[in-house]
């Protein structure tokens, strides 16, 4: 997904824009993108700002394909599948 403003975008370093109380606004508190980072992280997905051509700040987040919970299963039993030897229980 991509998201393009046209703010006062950023100084030098766009990594800091997702620093906690982190803020550009007066009246801004700074977590927004702090709490957005970890949500999209959290779901094995990254974020990034780019500075637009003059003015403005373009967002990009990405996330992965969607895994079935079934799919899930399989591959955490094929993962835990090495782990012990026949007949004997898993750890």
């Amino acid at each position: 997904m991509i998201i393009r403003d046209t703010g006062a975008g950023f100084g030098s370093d766009p990594e800091g824009l997702f620093n906690a109380f982190y803020t550009t606004k007066h009246e801004g508190m700074g977590i927004g993108l702090s709490v957005s980072r970890s949500i999209i992280e959290s779901h094995k997905g990254r974020i990034w700002a780019e500075a637009n051509d003059g003015q403005g700040t373009t967002f990009v987040f990405e996330l992965p394909e969607h895994q079935s919970l079934e799919a899930e299963l399989q591959r955490q039993m094929q993962l835990g599948a090495g782990r012990h030897s026949p007949g004997t229980a898993p750890d």
